[in-house]
């Protein structure tokens, strides 16, 4: 069972990186006209706010999988992950004070589930 467990935590995290990883370099390098066209919660941001947490999410995403190239890291990849499902709280409270309560919501509640599974199997390591 638990290799099933660390399998799916290991799936998810992969998955987590990548899209982490897109969404972090995007908020650093794109315009913020095309983040606003692509409903990126930052776009409401100030310029240099958007781009540290552009940065974070790149950061998370490389502590997603980094730490687990090496025995013993659980715990940094069990705190990316709560870091990121904090993001990902805010981000929704940022669509909802703007009233942009569409997909974007289902999203941001299914990167909040798969990052608790990571979580909840890195932390109990």
């Amino acid at each position: 069972m638990r290799r099933i467990r660390v399998g799916g935590a290991w799936a998810a995290q992969i998955a987590l990186a990548a899209f982490f990883g897109f969404v972090g370099f995007m908020k650093m390098t794109a315009p913020m006209a095309d983040l606003a066209r692509h409903h990126a919660w930052v776009a409401g941001l100030a310029p240099p706010v958007a781009r540290v947490v552009g940065a974070s999410e790149m950061l998370c995403a490389a502590l997603l999988l980094l730490p687990g190239l090496l025995p013993g890291r659980d715990r940094w990849i069990g705190g990316a992950a709560v870091a990121l499902i904090a993001n990902q709280c805010v981000a929704i409270l940022f669509h909802a004070l703007r009233g942009d309560l569409g997909g974007a919501i289902g999203q941001n509640l299914l990167l909040i589930a798969l990052l608790g599974l990571v979580a909840a199997v890195r932390l109990r390591n």
